[in-house]
């Protein structure tokens, strides 16, 4: 069981989607985390509103102060299936400042859930443009995933972002876990090159299908045999990749002790 999060470097090539739709592909239980500081998107998205915001992480700050930050999770979750769980994010972007020092908190208590056979999947969205207080978070994840489209301008970004988080942290991008995946392949350029250029691994793509996209990102109905479209095949793909990544990496650094 892994701790995984997910960001962009520039601009939005579809983190909560690849997140959610990563978490919807998952196959086993998996709690999904929208730690988006720009805003929720998922209930109002995929959920279309249906479901009141009224669980999530701002209640969960409110609840921890009352019982274990871990049992505060258990009653801020929302099920979108079998199996999956959401804790949303913020309703009001303006919120993200009362959760403060408690990222750090949270990615240990996510840790912890590996022990109930849970794994946990964070959407971070944008990171990189400021001092980011979720970096607590992120050096506890298993697995960071860069994610880029294959533009010009997003390939740029991400190679100096990956370039600064490196220096930064005085540590292979290897060793912190970190690898790239690359949203819509080939448009114009492929995903090893990509990788290659950002100076990161490779931990998959994922295919350009909008028609289905918009089921994750809008909640319109799913396409004829939307289980084996494009986008949720090279989804389950990335996710077995993944975990493979991951049992592989664990195996290294308890070589390495």
């Amino acid at each position: 069981m892994a701790l995984i999060t997910l960001a962009s470097a520039k601009g939005a090539p579809g983190v909560t989607t690849a997140a959610l739709g990563l978490a919807m592909n998952w196959g086993s239980p998996v709690l999904l985390v929208e730690a988006d500081v720009s805003g929720s998107s998922i209930l109002a998205g995929y959920k279309k509103g249906e479901i009141p915001h009224d669980r999530g992480i701002v209640p969960l700050a409110v609840a921890q102060m009352q019982m274990s930050l871990i049992d505060a999770i258990w009653t801020q979750t929302i099920e979108l299936k079998k199996d999956v769980l959401l804790l949303a994010g913020f309703a009001n972007p303006a919120q993200s400042g009362a959760i403060g020092s408690l990222w750090g908190d949270l990615g240990s208590a996510f840790r912890s859930l590996e022990a109930a056979s849970v794994d946990v999947i964070v959407d971070l969205g944008r990171v990189g443009a400021r001092v980011d207080e979720r970096e607590a978070l992120i050096t506890l994840a298993d697995h960071h995933l860069l994610l880029t489209r294959s533009s010009l301008a997003s390939v740029y970004t991400t190679r100096e972002f990956a370039q600064r988080y490196s220096k930064v942290a005085e540590v292979a991008a290897d060793i912190l876990g970190t690898a790239t995946v690359v949203v819509g392949p080939g448009r114009p350029y492929g995903a090893r090159e990509i990788a290659k250029t950002c100076g990161l691994p490779l931990a998959g793509d994922i295919a350009w299908d909008p028609k289905s996209a918009v089921v994750y990102s809008q909640g319109v109905a799913e396409p004829r045999n939307f289980a084996s479209r494009p986008l949720n095949r090279s989804l389950g793909a990335l996710g077995s990749a993944v975990r493979e990544r991951i049992v592989r990496r664990r195996q290294q650094l308890q070589g390495a002790t």
